[in-house]
């Protein structure tokens, strides 16, 4: 197992919600939530007792790196989470895109693998997760992934969302199509959704071209 390195590396984002400030960062290890600068009922690793960990829980089944969290807030002040993970489980060993909530009456729930399923389709590592939600709290989320497939075995940007209706879709390649076109490494995605609820992804690519 890696080496833990509990030295705060950096606040991804802040949002005001429910009167208070809700944020998420890694530190080389955990995702943290702090709100208000509170502490939950939650495990808490901070020095300072203002955070608390989101991506564990008393029972340490998370035994192993999340790293790279994205955060998001719908129209219901649900806070949607989601990080990439080193910890090993029913999905193997490959690194997966993990997601939670939080709620002001439930509070923070179990973590979810969403990049895999029981079928273990996805067999390589899935990195840097960014998350939106549209007006309809429809949430998105895209990363990118060394696993191989009909797209070939560049890397590929793939995106699932979530509905409260259907739960989570399946993965999509979103970066290349049957034709192959893309035929080298797709990295580093990021998502919007703007006020027509058009969903928005960008990234950069290796792939030649006439540009």
């Amino acid at each position: 197992m890696k080496k833990k390195n509990f030295a705060i590396l950096f606040f991804l984002l802040t949002y005001g919600i429910l009167g208070g400030t809700i944020s998420s960062f890694f530190n080389g290890n955990y995702i943290y939530a702090i709100k208000n600068n509170q502490v939950s009922n939650q495990v808490s690793l901070s020095n300072d007792n203002s955070a608390i960990v989101i991506s564990d829980d008393i029972t340490l089944w998370n035994d192993d790196n999340s790293r790279s969290p994205s955060i998001a807030i719908d129209t219901l002040n649900t806070v949607h989470v989601v990080w990439y993970d080193y910890t090993n489980g029913t999905w193997g060993s490959d690194i997966e895109i993990m997601y939670c909530t939080y709620t002001a009456t439930a509070g923070w729930s179990n973590a979810t693998v969403i990049s895999d399923d029981e079928t273990n389709w996805n067999n390589d590592d899935s990195y840097t997760p960014s998350i939106a939600v549209d007006s309809l709290n429809t949430v998105h989320v895209v990363w990118y992934d060394h696993t191989d497939g009909t797209w070939g075995s560049d890397t590929e940007i793939m995106y699932c969302n979530y509905t409260a209706a259907a739960g989570w879709s399946n993965a999509t390649v979103i970066s290349d199509d049957e034709t192959n076109w893309n035929n080298d490494d797709s990295y580093t995605p990021s998502i919007a959704v703007d006020s027509l609820n058009t969903v928005h992804v960008v990234w950069y690519d290796s792939t030649d071209g006439i540009w």
